[in-house]
């Protein structure tokens, strides 16, 4: 097992998460440094194009965060169906074939 990818999909999640959080917080610094008025206008510009990629960065990996709830959503949907079916079999079994049941 040589990956670095994720078993689950709530390990994965808190990945995305954590990555968000840093991302936000580099932001945040990036905002706050380009509030300065004494800054050069390279490095004002460089800045601002790094604040640019951050912001591109945060916004793609909302969406990873979004499709990841989604399919956690789907998963956790398929097992409560699953429940359901188990229990609506068992009480059918219990109520055709136990006799002490009628």
């Amino acid at each position: 097992m040589g990956k670095d990818k994720p078993l689950t999909i709530m390990s994965e999640m808190q990945k995305v998460q954590d990555t968000l959080k840093s991302i936000s917080y580099r932001a945040e610094v990036l905002e706050k440094n380009l509030k300065s008025l004494h800054l050069s206008t390279d490095l004002r510009e460089s800045m601002e194009k790094e604040l640019e990629e951050v912001k591109k960065s945060l916004s793609e990996h909302n969406e990873q965060m979004k499709r990841l709830q989604k399919e956690n959503t789907k998963s956790f949907t398929i097992a409560v169906i699953l429940m359901f079916a188990s229990f609506l079999v068992f009480g059918l079994y219990k109520m055709f074939f136990d006799p002490e049941v009628k």
